[in-house]
């Protein structure tokens, strides 16, 4: 095999005869390669040169020269197991130096970790190189480099010798299990013989103990490290931990310890103990792919599935309650937020004529701070209209701050100037507050259809199904927050919120579930408002959005606590958390992930995945230059709104940075 890239069709070792016809594969292969010529080994006793050697034994016999150079750095009985396997055992033709004390005198006094590595390095190529000088008749080099060698190779480790050998070498490249992921190198040495503990090995650095031996390493420090290695393997093989933990060793630092031993004080060196679990890199990579794509698919779709099917659970036990109309009708206040909107005044309040309630419970009220139009001028027109007006602009949240300071109705139902209710929408949104536990009711937000406008028809699906899976949140415990347009409280749950709060609306309804109580929510009530003029303005809206979302997350961090908030816990996160942090990242990734799987040879399924991850972004550009000429299709323009929804996240973490301590934002313009 003279190719670096894995064939798709190559099977995976994973059994004794796959492992034997890989075996003879290559026992023919380096045959041919070799003819009768000799191949020099450097055997340093981990598993892949191990493998190779025993595989190269099997093939040509004494014709390999394995050489085996102990630096002093070993852990305990490795060179032995090397001279008792393949000297004694297998009749190999070892060439075995013991280097100890040249190794560690260079190391005395050096410390440094990087210099330490670079010594041991060039020091082990320099006595190999010695050795194979003495030598006649060498004209290839074996090496046990593995397919995750050849992978990580590029960016990743520069010390696999990938890509050939120097041009002053004059010896050809034997590479058996170049192609094999390390679980594959191991049933391969199984099937050839060697033993379970050294085709099981730790994972070992080229270095050895030197770099475990931390700071400037001395004799009776290292003979130490070397001891209490070897108890930490002798202790994980008793209790079944070898087989199940990748890498576990022991660091001995550079300084001493004082403890109790048989009643007696004494200092000795501390052992630091690390034990860890992975996978080969692909391997892993594959698994941050599907998770990362199981990860979007739950936050967009998978989550209202779950919860359609755990409403249908709930309500087959426990059916929905019905709503009555109060006995008596509370006083209720209508507070109108507006800033500049003098051409929708006349229509908002001809609009609040039609709401129906009993006469004088429902009052009307609007705040217009920093608005600079004729607004409070053409609303002190209206008899019998509470006006709180202040030139300062502070944003909507420091209006809503400052009107409630003179509203005292038991519940206080807030709406924006530019959206129209039915003439329900008061009544409905009361009938809910029958149930006690119910601190906060969320009306249905809907996107009123306009010609033309590729942002009015997908922002209006978008809020269809937005609607439907807070119907649906609510039905199950409760809504996950409440749109500014048409949203109710309890007077007395209001808080405080600060000035520069961009999603008032949200925050203070969970807020109010952050209490104990629910957030209904009533598609009876609704508010009927205009879509984005055009998708620039749809930006400015969603960018603002996704700020205001990652400032709440912080916020409201004490609602990422399952074990106190539990069901209202997994729809906050499922429901908002996710879309305003980590799946837009997540999203990102997919691509690079999928590109690097397909590149490292992996199998046809990532052809389809990254197909269509491209048709989906073809798509989405096609629908944003459809959009941009003043056409429409409402097939491409879905994954256009969707793309454009999450690259809106990463605008809007520009905007919280850039914007900290302010509330106030610029309007976007309606259709």
């Amino acid at each position: 095999m003279s190719s670096n890239v894995r064939p798709e069709s190559m099977e995976r070792i994973t059994t004794s005869e796959l492992a034997n016809k890989f075996i003879e594969e290559q026992v023919a292969a380096v045959r041919e390669q070799v003819g009768d010529k000799k191949v020099l080994l450097a055997l340093s006793g981990g598993v892949d040169s191990s493998v190779v050697a025993a595989l190269l034994i099997r093939a040509i016999g004494k014709q390999l020269v394995c050489v085996h150079v102990n630096h002093g750095l070993m852990r305990k009985g490795e060179s032995e197991q090397v001279i008792e396997v393949f000297r004694n055992q297998m009749d190999a033709n070892l060439v075995y130096i013991d280097a100890t004390d040249r190794f560690l005198d260079l190391l005395a006094g050096v410390s440094d970790p990087e210099q330490k590595r670079k010594i041991i390095g060039g020091e082990f190529i320099k006595v190999f190189d010695e050795e194979a000088s003495k030598l006649e008749g060498i004209e290839f080099l074996a090496q046990g480099t593995i397919y995750p060698d050849i992978l990580e190779s590029h960016g990743v480790k520069a010390h696999h010798n990938v890509g050939g050998l120097p041009e002053d070498m004059k010896m050809e490249l034997v590479e058996p299990v170049k192609l094999l992921f390390k679980d594959e190198v191991r049933v391969v040495g199984e099937a050839l013989g060697l033993p379970h503990s050294m085709v099981y090995r730790q994972p070992f650095p080229g270095p050895g103990l030197g770099v475990r031996c931390l700071g400037a390493i001395t004799r009776d420090r290292l003979n130490a490290l070397r001891e209490a290695d070897a108890i930490l393997r002798e202790e994980f093989d008793k209790n079944g931990l070898a087989g199940k933990v990748w890498q576990y060793f022991i660091a001995v630092p550079d300084f001493k310890s004082v403890g109790v031993r048989d009643g007696k004080r004494y200092e000795g060196w501390p052992a630091i103990i690390r034990a860890v679990n992975t996978t080969d890199a692909m391997t892993a990579t594959a698994i941050v792919f599907w998770a990362c794509a199981l990860l979007v698919v739950y936050t967009y779709v998978g989550y209202g599935a779950l919860l359609a099917v755990l409403v249908k659970l709930r309500e087959a036990v426990c059916p929905a309650a019905k709503h009555a109309a109060p006995a008596e009708a509370p006083e209720v206040t209508l507070l109108i937020a507006a800033y500049n909107e003098q051409e929708i005044v006349a229509a908002k309040m001809e609009n609040c004529r039609t709401l129906v309630y009993p006469e004088g419970r429902l009052h009307i009220a609007w705040v217009t701070d920093g608005s600079t139009d004729r607004t409070p001028e053409l609303l002190a027109a209206y008899p019998g209209v509470t006006v709180l007006h202040d030139a300062r602009r502070g944003g909507k949240t420091a209006a809503l701050n400052r009107a409630l300071e003179h509203i005292h109705t038991p519940i206080v139902v807030f709406t924006d100037a530019n959206t129209m209710l039915n003439p329900e929408a008061v009544a409905e949104i009361v009938r809910r507050f029958d149930d006690p536990q119910v601190g906060c009711v969320a009306g249905e937000k809907r996107v009123a259809a306009a010609e033309g406008s590729g942002a009015a028809a997908t922002e209006g699906v978008y809020w269809k199904y937005e609607s439907k899976l807070k119907e649906l949140d609510y039905r199950l415990y409760s809504a996950v927050g409440a749109a500014g347009e048409l949203f109710a409280v309890r007077r007395g749950l209001w808080q405080t919120l600060p000035e520069d709060t961009l999603l008032d609306d949200f925050v203070c309804s969970m807020l109010i579930a952050s209490q104990g109580y629910k957030i209904a929510y009533c598609k009876e009530a609704y508010a009927l408002e205009t879509p984005s003029a055009d998708m620039g303005e749809e930006g400015k809206r969603k960018k603002r959005i996704a700020a205001g979302g990652l400032q709440s997350v912080w916020r409201l961090r004490k609602l990422l606590n399952p074990f106190r908030y539990g069901v209202l816990w997994f729809q906050y996160v499922s429901h908002r958390v996710l879309r305003w942090t980590l799946t837009p990242v997540v999203l990102v990734a997919l691509l690079p992930l999928n590109v690097a799987l397909l590149w490292s040879g992996h199998p046809t399924l990532y052809v389809v995945t990254l197909a269509l991850q491209c048709a989906f972004y073809l798509a989405a550009l096609a629908g944003r230059a459809l959009e941009r000429s003043g056409r429409r299709s409402r097939l491409l323009f879905i994954p256009y709104y969707f793309l454009f929804m999450n690259l809106n996240v990463f605008r809007g973490t520009a905007y919280l940075a850039t914007h900290r301590g302010r509330g106030a934002w610029e309007k976007a313009k309606r259709a």
